[in-house]
């Protein structure tokens, strides 16, 4: 996030410690304006991305384009993110919703 704010970027960040329950609090102090939101994690599946889907557009009632970043290995480097994040910019990755 630091990296990217140096860049020029305005993102921000949500870290859970648990998925169950999910963090609404959290969620709930997303700027309803924000272009996406995009969930890194450290599972070949991306569990978080439904839920994070399901909370913006269903509680929150807005239209957030919700990105996964599922890593089969733990926990990516930030190059690795910065690469993907670029490839959510230039449109190459589509949302999951």
């Amino acid at each position: 996030m630091r990296e990217l704010r140096a860049e020029g970027h305005k993102v921000g960040l949500i870290r859970p410690i648990t998925a169950w329950p999910f963090p609404e609090k959290a969620f709930e102090h997303i700027n309803k304006n924000v272009k996406g939101i995009i969930t890194v994690e450290a599972n070949a599946t991306g569990q978080l991305v439904d839920d994070a889907a399901l909370f913006t557009k269903k509680v929150l009632r807005a239209d957030i384009r919700v990105y996964a970043l599922p890593f089969v290995y733990g926990v990516p480097p930030i190059r690795e993110i910065k690469a993907k994040f670029a490839q959510i910019l230039a449109g190459e990755i589509k949302e999951v919703y």
